[in-house]
């Protein structure tokens, strides 16, 4: 409850300053493969 008391920028609150990094358009398929292949999820 004492979270909700302290006053944060949004680019220092944690789950919205992730959001401001991700990045959701690349400029080509490729790019957007390459990113994803990246990531521990869809590596295969």
């Amino acid at each position: 409850q004492d979270f909700y008391k302290i006053r944060l920028k949004v680019e220092e609150h944690p789950l919205a300053s992730k959001s401001i990094r991700r990045r959701s358009t690349w400029e080509s398929r490729e790019e957007a493969l390459a990113y994803l292949r990246s990531k521990p999820l869809f590596r295969a």
